[in-house]
């Protein structure tokens, strides 16, 4: 118990008008309860914010990726890869809001294509893909991006993973 809260029971008169001391009690606990659920749900509101604003920006700038990649003679910037993301998230709005009547059969869409998508790239990559021997797998290690530190070079390849596991 902090300090605030033990300065809140303890500055309680010792006769109420009523002569109960529970009720006082009681009272003062469920205001605190209620401050405490409203500061959980705008945190929750902030996590939602940012969530959809980073998955917008990264869907941004993995498209202005792939058009880098497939239009090397073009010259992009950095601002396009923002308005890219702002588009993003007025997709996803629009779809969630608008149209959302037909979002289960696009999740229905979604998850067949998802599922079919996996197996041919699985397929394609197993049996086209050079073979390692399970040492050079698991025991070698690369430093491609030539930072300073294996830990390094580790942390930084997993920063795309963990959008994967931030959601709920």
């Amino acid at each position: 118990m902090n300090q605030k809260h033990v300065t809140e029971f303890t500055s309680i008169p010792a006769k109420t008008q009523n002569g109960n001391h529970v009720e006082e009690l009681e009272r003062a606990h469920a205001s605190r309860v209620s401050d405490s659920q409203t500061l959980a749900r705008l945190g929750k509101k902030q996590v939602l914010k940012t969530t959809i604003t980073s998955a917008g920006f990264l869907a941004g700038g993995i498209i202005k990726g792939l058009l880098i990649l497939n239009h090397p003679d073009q010259t992009f910037h950095q601002w396009q890869a923002t308005l890219i993301g702002y588009g993003v998230i007025v997709v996803a709005v629009f779809i969630n809001t608008v149209v959302s009547s037909y979002l289960p059969s696009v999740e229905s869409c979604t998850l067949v294509i998802h599922i079919l998508g996996f197996f041919a790239i699985l397929i394609v990559v197993a049996h086209m893909g050079p073979h390692s021997s399970a040492k050079d797998v698991f025991i070698n290690w690369s430093n491609g991006g030539n930072w300073p530190s294996q830990g390094t070079s580790f942390m930084v390849g997993l920063t795309g993973n963990v959008f994967a596991f931030a959601g709920k």
